[in-house]
């Protein structure tokens, strides 16, 4: 079920609106469960994880939207990955971002 609806979404995973794309497919019932964010305030950079449906997203970065932005972007790539529809751009983006400094 979960990875047929998914490819029916119509996602396509951007940097900037990954969150937004989260919470779309969480309202819309494509998952099962809600996005979990953890924050870590290291001083000068923020760490985020983010957790749903088995999997796991992080990033890092001096904000705190941004890096949580890289870590649902991570798990979103994931997903689809894992469901067979990822485009090879996206898993470049993926890399892009999560050693971007930003």
């Amino acid at each position: 079920g979960l990875w047929k609806n998914l490819s029916e979404a119509g996602i396509v995973p951007d940097p900037e609106n990954s969150i937004n794309q989260l919470q779309e497919l969480d309202q819309k019932k494509y998952l099962g469960d809600k996005p979990e964010y953890k924050y870590d305030d290291g001083g000068n950079v923020w760490g985020v994880e983010c957790r749903v449906e088995g999997y796991f997203g992080w990033g890092v970065s001096k904000t705190k939207v941004k890096a949580k932005k890289k870590a649902a972007y991570m798990v979103l790539v994931n997903m689809l990955i894992s469901a067979g529809i990822c485009k090879d751009e996206w898993h470049d983006k993926l890399i892009e971002n999560m050693t971007s400094k930003e």
